[in-house]
Formats: structure tokens, C-alpha cells, sequence
């Protein structure tokens, strides 16, 4: 579970997604929320483009620019499937744990 959940994990909160953002062509994936507020503060510094948060990591140059960000209905489904399996399990060994 613990290793499946980085796949469903946005890079900028750490939280499981909500309504994620893909940007193309990286791939890289974040809540929109999360997308939104990085594209809002940096707005006035990007001239030639908008640039990946996970690529820009630091302000490095080997920036990649985005050519469109994309809602990912796809992964939206699979996080919120994973995050009521993942709930599931919790309640689950909370109702064991009380039969012990």
C-alpha cells in the first residue's frame, strides 16, 4: 500500500490527489488546487512559457516548459479508488484491533 501510494501522491502537497493536473509532455501530476497556486505565483517570471513545478524544482535551468496542463480523469479514478481502499483497510484494523 505504502508504495503504490506515491503514485497517487501529489509532488507538491503530499497528499493524495484532488482533481489532478498532468502536464504535458513531462507527465508530471498535481492537485489542481496545487497546479493553480504555482502557476499564480509564477506568472510574472516565466517570459518563454510555463514551466512544470516538479521541473523547475529549485530554479534549476534544465526547466522543461509546459505546452498544455490536462485534468487527468483517469488518475482521479484510480487516487479516489485508492483512497477508499486505503480507508477501508484503516477501519478494518481498527475493528480487529478492538476484537483483540
Amino acid at each position: 500500500e505504502e508504495a503504490t501510494e506515491s503514485a497517487y501522491t501529489c509532488l507538491i502537497c503530499m497528499n493524495i490527489f484532488d482533481k489532478p493536473i498532468t502536464c504535458i509532455p513531462c507527465g508530471h501530476s498535481f492537485c489542481e488546487k496545487c497546479v493553480n497556486g504555482y502557476r499564480s505565483k509564477n506568472a510574472n517570471k516565466e517570459k518563454d512559457g510555463e514551466c512544470c513545478p516538479e521541473c523547475d524544482e529549485n530554479g534549476k535551468t534544465s526547466k522543461k516548459k509546459v505546452d498544455y496542463f490536462i485534468q487527468n480523469e483517469l488518475l482521479e479514478n484510480l487516487s479516489s479508488r485508492f483512497l477508499f481502499r486505503k480507508q477501508a483497510i484503516e477501519s478494518l484494523s481498527l475493528m480487529v484491533g478492538k476484537l483483540k
